[in-house]
């Protein structure tokens, strides 16, 4: 997988997560760009995953993030959430 999403350009946003911002007011035309370029490889990676990802696989790799994400749940930070996709790290 991280062959073809890396020749694709795609295997950082899986890699660091991307977080959508809040507000852009104010932000540069520079940093409009990145933030596009970005949710662009965000959704690339997304629609690659949902190919290669089975109905079946997808229940099976749910179910285990969900059990880990509730035997693990008190240590992990409070921004951590189920909520959308956000990297469930320290």
């Amino acid at each position: 997988m991280k062959a073809l999403l890396g020749s694709q350009e795609n295997w950082e946003v899986v890699e660091d997560g991307f977080d959508e911002p809040a507000n852009t007011t104010g932000w540069s035309n520079a940093q409009l760009k990145v933030l596009k370029d970005t949710r662009v490889k965000d959704k690339a990676a997304l629609y690659i995953l949902y190919q290669v990802v089975d109905k079946s696989g997808f229940e099976k790799i749910f179910v285990f993030v969900l059990t880990i994400y509730y035997i693990y749940r008190p240590t992990f930070p409070h921004h951590c959430t189920l909520n959308g996709y956000k990297r469930l790290t320290h």
